[in-house]
Parts: C-alpha cells; sequence; structure tokens
C-alpha cells in the first residue's frame, strides 16, 4: 500500500528510512507523512531504538557530506577517529526534530526484545527489525510505514510504502 492510502486518525509506525530519507532530503513523500503526523492527520510512532539508529546513519551521513570520511568503510573510519565524531553535531538536531512533530516514542522493553527471539525464528529477520515487529506488537498496531522490503514476509502487518523515492 501506499501512504496516500492511509486515513486520518490512523496510526502508523515509522521505520528509520522515513526520518532518514525526510531529514536527507530524498523523499517528498516522507517529508509528508511526518507533516501528516505533525498535524495530527496521523497518530505517528516509533521506537527509542528506532531513534537510535536514525541518529547514528545521519551522524555518519554527515560525516560523509563533510568529506571527512568516505563513503568506503565509514563507520570503520568514525571507530578508529574519535576526534571526527566529536566534530559532528547536525545529526543530534533531529532528535528534537522528531519530538516537534508530534511523534509518539515507544520505549524498548525486555518483553519486546524477548518476543524478538520468536520474531527471528518466524521470519528470518535481523535484530532491529525483529525488535520493531514485537515493539508494534506490544502496542497493537499494524501498519508500518517503511522503504525497504525487509518486511514484505511479515504477514500480520500492513505496510505503507511511497511510491517514488
Amino acid at each position: 500500500m501506499t501512504f496516500d492510502q492511509l486515513q486520518e486518525g490512523d496510526a502508523i509506525f515509522l521505520d528509520a528510512n522515513i526520518f532518514i530519507y525526510h531529514f536527507l532530503g530524498l523523499s517528498q513523500q516522507c517529508k509528508r507523512l511526518l507533516s501528516q503526523c505533525r498535524e495530527g492527520f496521523l497518530q505517528g510512532k516509533t521506537g527509542s531504538f528506532i531513534l537510535a539508529e536514525t541518529v547514528h546513519r545521519l551522524m555518519v551521513a554527515e560525516a560523509i557530506e563533510r568529506k571527512l570520511v568516505t563513503t568506503k568503510n565509514p563507520v570503520k573510519k568514525l571507530r578508529e577517529k574519535p576526534e571526527i565524531v566529536q566534530q559532528l553535531s547536525k545529526h543530534a538536531e533531529s532528535v528534537q526534530k522528531i519530538k516537534a512533530m508530534s511523534i509518539e516514542i515507544a520505549p524498548l522493553t525486555i518483553s519486546a526484545l524477548e518476543a524478538s527471539a520468536g520474531v527471528r525464528k518466524q521470519y528470518g529477520l535481523l535484530t532491529n527489525d525483529s525488535i520493531l515487529v514485537a515493539v508494534m506488537k506490544e502496542l497493537g498496531m499494524k501498519k508500518l510505514a517503511m522503504l525497504d522490503n525487509d518486511f514484505d514476509r511479515v504477514d500480520e502487518l500492513l505496510l505503507y510504502k511511497p511510491t517514488y523515492i
């Protein structure tokens, strides 16, 4: 399904790529989706672990954009050169900006972390993706806004994707 098929009042869980594509200016549809959350048309929800992933990936993108590291193994280079990480700040602003979008941020509970093992076993998802599914179940949610195909095999979710990037 597409973002346009969401109805007023729908609760939608937001994956990290939605925020990343918004902040990097890569998708007008992601920007509009987040705007709909801010305006109260949609009930946007995400997880604290999704925010951590978003901040991390935006930090790496910032380092690449500023040409402080190359695209070849940027995380390894940042790990080896903490002085570069100390120069980065733009990525940290994303947390405050997400809070201003009226996005509800769910904590990662031990019960969701434990339940994620069963999700990995059932669907073969990687750790963060299995945690996302477990947190959504804990919240009683089915609608997920995302950009990749990793969740296509999770039959209990309703997936919403942009029609173009």
